[in-house]
């Protein structure tokens, strides 16, 4: 019985320093209103004068059939061409890695496009546009315009270019530019935000053409040299398989008349090679048309899903929500700081 007693006297007292400390925030409800009010206006006005930034994300898939030539990679494989072996199939990490690779970023600096009321390279754009600094564009500038660049011209363009493509990427400030994957669904995303909505939307799909060409043409590359020397020997053979067809006709018109058969030795002559050229002739052409037909079986498929389109919105735009959920944080922070408060003074008493 004094057990269960104990228990009941325990629960009430419990109960009575719940009200205590409810009566307690209740009274101090005008200053726990204030620092409320005060710290929900800090954040409002952070936020309301924080810069704008505008996100334009450009969703995009691959549909990669690198090696799709089937049984014809065993034909190629057989005339000793490199084309001949199975590449794999979609490489995402390879796509990011060229994407983010100094090479193409620095090309695409260098490119140019309208924004803004103005048409002008991609750095000078993101130099103007995020307040970097201005000397930067004078660099760029006497640089592309140069046709005698000395050794101190280059080093200072170099250290230009890293400077702004480490810009691009740098999470301190959060990225200008990304590219990411979305795992489950496998679509890939190019990304650029800064603080003008019209260059955001311009890098984002110029961005995406300069990567398809330098990805198309990595993939690509082996099976394109292919063809090419090919052709090139199809050609060849072609214009000598047509002169050796005229001197033919030549010799015939010639020799006519003649009975001799030592006279008729360049006559029989060329006319074996024009077997040869023939034979060699047709073996080109089917050679060319499979490695023709490899490399269109090479060539990544780029399927835009999402452009973005202006207007943008701004990422760091008041956000309801966020606000309503730092007053309920706030709110339980301070009534917490005045528990702790009302608890630490009871003890000094």
């Amino acid at each position: 019985m004094e057990s269960v007693e104990k228990e009941e006297l325990s629960l009430v007292e419990i109960i009575d320093i719940v009200k205590e400390y409810t009566q307690f925030l209740w009274d101090k409800k005008l200053w726990i209103f204030l620092v409320v009010f005060l710290t929900t206006s800090v954040f409002f006005g952070f936020q309301y004068t924080k810069k704008p930034v505008y996100l334009a994300s450009l969703d995009f898939m691959i549909n990669e059939n690198e090696g799709g030539g089937g049984g014809l990679n065993g034909i190629l494989g057989q005339f000793g061409m490199v084309g001949g072996a199975s590449e794999g199939g979609i490489n995402q990490q390879r796509v990011i890695l060229i994407g983010k690779s100094y090479p193409v970023l620095s090309s695409f600096l260098m490119d140019s496009l309208y924004a803004n009321g103005t048409y002008d390279r991609i750095a000078n754009h993101i130099i103007t546009t995020q307040k970097l600094d201005t000397s930067w564009k004078v660099t760029i500038d006497t640089w592309a315009a140069s046709t005698t660049r000395s050794d101190s011209m280059n080093i200072a363009y170099n250290q230009v270019m890293k400077n702004v493509v480490r810009y691009l990427s740098s999470p301190d400030k959060g990225p200008v530019f990304n590219i990411d994957i979305d795992l489950k669904t496998n679509v890939m995303k190019v990304i650029f935000q800064t603080r003008s909505a019209e260059l955001s939307v311009g890098l984002s799909s110029l961005f995406y053409d300069k990567l398809l060409e330098r990805y198309i043409e990595k993939t690509t590359s082996a099976k394109q040299r292919d063809y090419d020397i090919l052709t090139e020997k199809k050609d060849s053979i072609y214009g000598l398989l047509l002169g050796t067809e005229r001197q033919f006709a030549r010799y015939s018109d010639q020799n006519r008349a003649l009975v001799l058969y030592q006279d008729k030795v360049p006559f029989m002559d060329k006319q074996r090679k024009i077997e040869l050229y023939n034979k060699m002739y047709v073996e080109l052409i089917t050679r060319q048309q499979t490695a023709e037909y490899l490399l269109l079986s090479s060539m990544p498929l780029f399927e835009v899903l999402e452009y973005p389109l202006l207007p943008l919105s701004n990422s760091n735009g008041l956000n309801l929500g966020y606000i309503i959920l730092f007053v309920v944080v706030a709110f339980i922070v301070v009534c917490v700081s005045f528990i702790l408060w009302k608890v630490v003074h009871s003890l000094e008493i």
